[in-house]
């Protein structure tokens, strides 16, 4: 009952009975009502004219014998049952029955009726015929009093018999109205429902039902119901896509926008539509939003745009290592035309090569350091040797000198040789510390001894300031040892003829702070950020005291062993290494 065909039929159907039973109910009482009002006004004009015969002759009255065959007569042309009643009630003729045996009539609703308005009318049921009878009585006045009363009645039954030909007629009019409405409402709703049952069933395909998920509807729910669960069924489904979708989304956003590279996509009118963080910073971007304007400007830059040009000219990918002039960034670019996820767009991807750069140059300055601090002291033994064996080799004084330049030149190598061993083992992490309880002051002075002689040579003045009540450090005594050696003969090496070098060590909370500050020629600044790196030197024109090492492996030591190193310097005014170690407890 609840599919949309019955919905309509059956409301349609009942509508239609329920007019035709009111048309016929209508029609049944608007002819009893015209039948009643045509009857009532042609009995009020026979009880007029008998009315006349009666009581307006100049005759004597009528005996009763007389009045009697009369009224018999009248109600034969008639056809109507008529009645002669006197002032009081009493009957005098009456064409259906004995007046003698008659009750009085005064009490006669249409007596009284007429009584007071002339004429009355009335309609009572008839225990002696079985049927209704319509009763019309004229009161017959003579100077205001009441002369007598003229009874017509006609049976109902005439009009009862029409009544119900009439309801019978359309009662089965109904039928047949209601039969033509059934099956033109099954054909109506029939077709109305039929797109929504196809829509049910193409929804259905959508979003199958697993075997696993229960149904949420029934047969007899109809098709509206169906649909309505088959929409909330694709509903359901279409939210757990798109919130699936939205976290998708939001994953590959965030690591869209946490990746190193920079990342722009563009459309064929170089429109862009995404554009990461570190596409942004790479290219230095501040507007907020760039989605939808030009990629030359918003990056202002023309390589970028004649990758893209290159990779759309070809429709291929591209790629293209371009130097941003203004911030001395090396950026490898590469166009990329996304034909089969994104027709019509191209991804840009830009590395920033810079670090790679520089560590190519400083690789090269090094090799190139590397190969000239071996060839100058293996020049040196190869040019010493040679002149050995040439025969100064029997002059013990010249022998002997010369043997200590080799001998000299060898330690170079092997400091050299050392420092190289040092950082790999570092950088791979199979340096092993002996770690242990350290007095603070004990390194510095180990480190100030071993390099006492080059101090003296430059006339420098080394000064210690190192307290003994500071408490002990956990580290590895000869790794402390090397970094302040690497320090302070940094310090020796860049500082002025006769000037002074400052080693201190004292507590700044939970470490020991050690710090060498020289009076030197000083760092720039472009440079001071560079220092601790491999292979860096920041004076080239000393290129030839040193391979850039040292610092590269005290900042691995240091942070080794849980501290930290730093440097500040200005040209001209000297320089300040400091590093942390720390303390026990």
């Amino acid at each position: 009952m609840k599919s949309i065909r019955w919905q309509i039929t059956v409301p349609f159907v009942v509508l239609i009975i329920v007019m035709m039973a009111a048309v016929a109910g209508f029609s049944a009482w608007k002819l009893r009502q015209s039948y009643l009002a045509r009857t009532e006004s042609n009995l009020a004009f026979q009880s007029n004219l008998i009315a006349d015969e009666i009581y307006n002759q100049p005759a004597a009255p009528l005996s009763g014998a007389e009045l009697q065959t009369k009224v018999d007569r009248w109600a034969i042309l008639l056809e109507a049952r008529i009645t002669v009643v006197d002032p009081k009630g009493v009957v005098l003729a009456d064409s259906e029955e004995d007046p003698s045996r008659m009750d009085n009539h005064l009490n006669r609703p249409e007596i009284v009726e007429s009584l007071q308005a002339g004429t009355g009318s009335s309609i009572r049921f008839s225990h002696t015929l079985g049927f209704d009878m319509f009763y019309s009585a004229r009161a017959v006045r003579s100077g205001g009093e009441p002369l007598g009363y003229v009874r017509l009645a006609v049976p109902l039954q005439a009009l009862q018999a029409d009544i119900s030909h009439l309801r019978a007629t359309l009662v089965w009019l109904a039928l047949g109205v209601a039969f033509v409405a059934v099956f033109l409402a099954f054909l109506i709703s029939n077709r109305i429902s039929k797109p929504v049952r196809e829509l049910t069933q193409a929804v259905r395909k959508i979003t199958p039902i697993s075997a696993e998920e229960p149904a949420s509807f029934a047969k007899n729910q109809g098709e509206v119901a169906s649909l309505t669960q088959s929409f909330n069924h694709l509903s359901n489904a279409i939210q757990e896509k798109i919130q699936r979708l939205e976290e998708e989304k939001g994953k590959t956003e965030a690591i869209l926008q946490e990746m190193s590279d920079g990342v722009v996509v563009v459309d064929e009118d170089m429109a862009i539509h995404v554009m990461n963080k570190a596409a942004r910073k790479m290219f230095d971007v501040e507007l907020l939003a760039v989605e939808g304007k030009k990629l030359i400007e918003v990056i202002r830059l023309h390589q970028p745009v004649e990758l893209l040009q290159s990779a759309m000219a070809a429709d291929n990918e591209q790629t293209q290592v371009f130097e941003i002039n203004k911030t001395r960034q090396f950026i490898k670019g590469t166009a990329i035309p996304t034909r089969t996820y994104l027709p019509g767009m191209y991804l840009l991807l830009f590395q920033d090569l810079t670090v790679q750069k520089q560590a190519e140059s400083l690789r090269r300055e090094f090799v190139s350091n590397v190969s000239h601090e071996l060839r100058n002291p293996l020049s040196v033994i190869k040019l010493l040797s040679e002149t050995l064996l040439d025969g100064a080799i029997a002059q013990p004084e010249t022998a002997q000198h010369f043997l200590q330049q080799i001998n000299g030149e060898a330690d170079k190598i092997s400091s050299m040789v050392n420092e190289l061993l040092d950082l790999s083992k570092v950088e791979s992490g199979r340096l092993t510390l002996d770690l242990g309880p350290i007095k603070p002051c004990v390194p510095i002075k180990n480190a100030c001894e071993r390099l006492a002689v080059q101090a003296k040579q430059k006339d420098l003045d080394v000064v210690v300031k190192c307290g003994g009540d500071l408490p002990l450090i956990r580290g590895d005594e000869a790794r402390i040892e090397q970094i302040l050696i690497n320090l302070i003969h940094n310090a020796i090496k860049f500082s002025h003829q006769g000037g002074q070098i400052t080693v201190s060590v004292t507590q700044e909370g939970p470490f020991a702070h050690y710090e060498v500050r020289d009076a030197g020629q000083g760092i720039a600044e472009t440079d001071l950020p560079h220092v601790f790196e491999r292979f860096f030197k920041a004076d080239k024109s000393r290129s030839s005291e040193g391979v850039g090492l040292g610092l590269a492996v005290a900042r691995h030591l240091v942070e080794a062993q849980g501290g930290r190193i730093t440097a500040e310097s200005k040209l001209g005014e000297g320089s300040v290494f400091a590093f942390t170690i720390p303390l026990i407890n």
